[in-house]
């Protein structure tokens, strides 16, 4: 089942209805047409029915029905917290005090220069969300990063996009906040992003917090969301984290 659902996942780039209905049909497969698709995935790949699938990922609406990754997984067991944003010093002190707890952070929407500069200061525990693994730098070039891979993870639920899917209609959010259930927003984020965050946050009653600093610059981008909380010092940080 593990194979059919692989396949399905690269047949229809992810996209999670087109994989529902297949199911529910019993699309008939081609033996030749999955050996050759599934020879393109350059990482790893585990199912909903699998025994380390992540527990909160289960209660979600539309949970993935698989996972690619590159690195160590396991981290996604820690107790974690979903950063928004970008790394800067302004920040950055908020993310030392995480770190120090040994709390996986996911990050999301990073370039490869801005995983770069998160991987200078915070070395382990990193959960790098990205759309499109494919296209992900340190997975092409893996056999470079072994150890940096030990001690971090690369996940996505699709391998490669396809750009006439509107991937905002299944909410690429729910990946990386179903994980860890908590959202820290440290920097300010593009209208695009902050819709689909809304919009998870609010389906599944998640608590969306952010630094005073971000939230003052533009109060109206976020009035939608219905559980949100202010950050306004660094004890409320701590508080956060717990």
């Amino acid at each position: 089942m593990e194979i059919i659902l692989l396949f399905l996942s690269l047949k229809y780039y992810g996209e999670w209805i087109a994989i529902y209905d297949s199911l529910q049909k019993r699309e008939k497969l081609i033996e030749q047409e999955v050996i050759k698709a599934i020879k393109k995935v350059k990482s790893n790949f585990l199912t909903l029915l699998d025994s380390n699938y992540c527990a909160n990922l289960k209660t979600i609406y539309r949970p993935p029905f698989g996972i690619y990754y590159i690195g160590n997984f396991n981290l996604t067991k820690l107790k974690t917290v979903t950063v928004i944003g970008k790394l800067n010093d302004i920040n950055k002190k908020y993310i030392d005090y995480i770190f120090k707890k040994n709390i996986g952070i996911i990050w999301a929407y990073l370039t490869k220069k801005e995983i770069s500069n998160v991987l200078q200061y915070y070395p382990k525990n990193n959960i790098f969300y990205q759309l499109d693994l494919a296209k992900n730098y340190f997975v092409l070039h893996k056999e470079k990063f072994t150890d940096l891979l030990e001690l971090n993870v690369f996940i996505s639920e699709i391998w490669e996009i396809n750009d006439s899917i509107d991937y905002s209609n299944q909410i690429n959010e729910r990946l990386f906040c179903g994980i860890s259930k908590k959202i820290l927003v440290i920097s300010d984020i593009n209208g695009r992003n902050i819709s689909s965050l809304t919009s998870f946050a609010n389906n599944e009653e998640i608590n969306v917090s952010i630094l005073k600093n971000v939230y003052a610059k533009n109060p109206k981008k976020f009035k939608n969301i219905k559980k949100l909380k202010i950050i306004e010092n660094f004890d409320e940080i701590k508080i956060f984290a717990e």
